[in-house]
């Protein structure tokens, strides 16, 4: 029973492990990259402020798609990378409040005046879905203090492991030499 025990134990902290390494790559991806890696188009951006509560909240995290410009339309929530004033370099996620040929404005839906004009070739996606409250869990594990602790757990767990098999390994040798 107990070498049943050990051997759920052992496969469950190498599932463990693998999963929280292929997060870390993740973040580790997030954070160096700079923009949002996208798989078959999708993105995942987490929403730092309230500017468009009460439809996403501070902290939620957003998947988006690729999408072509001509399919947007007025009402679509976008994000896009801002260039100019506060906006510089950030990516914000805002509802599209008018379209004129190539320029496009939005707006925060908590906010009173619209953004500046972007162009379609600063829009990165179209809002398709929210993940509630994984942005804070998100923003926690791309802290040094949650990266440090997805690395060190892990390693943690691996180690314990380890150390009870090599343990019982031991005993068991001993037990096998006195009984000859």
């Amino acid at each position: 029973m107990i070498k049943l025990i050990l051997k759920i134990f052992k496969i469950a902290s190498y599932c463990l492990f693998g999963l929280i390494i292929c997060l870390s790559v993740f973040v580790v991806t997030l954070r160096f990259m700079g923009d949002s890696p996208s798989v078959f188009g999708y993105s995942c951006y987490y929403v730092l402020t309230q500017s468009m509560e009460p439809e996403i909240m501070a902290g939620d995290m957003i998947l988006g798609k690729k999408t072509k410009p001509e399919d947007l339309k007025v009402g679509d929530i976008i994000t896009y990378i801002g260039d100019t004033g506060s906006f510089h370099d950030k990516i914000i996620t805002h509802k599209i409040v008018e379209i004129n040929g190539d320029i496009f404005t939005t707006q925060g839906v908590a906010n009173d005046i619209a953004d500046p004009a972007i162009y379609s070739s600063q829009i990165l996606s179209r809002y398709v879905a929210t993940i509630p409250f994984a942005g804070k869990v998100f923003s926690v594990i791309n802290s040094k203090l949650g990266f440090v602790f997805l690395i060190i757990t892990p390693l943690a767990l691996l180690i314990i492991n380890e150390v009870s098999i090599i343990v019982k390994a031991i005993k068991e040798e001993k037990e096998e030499h006195l009984s000859e």
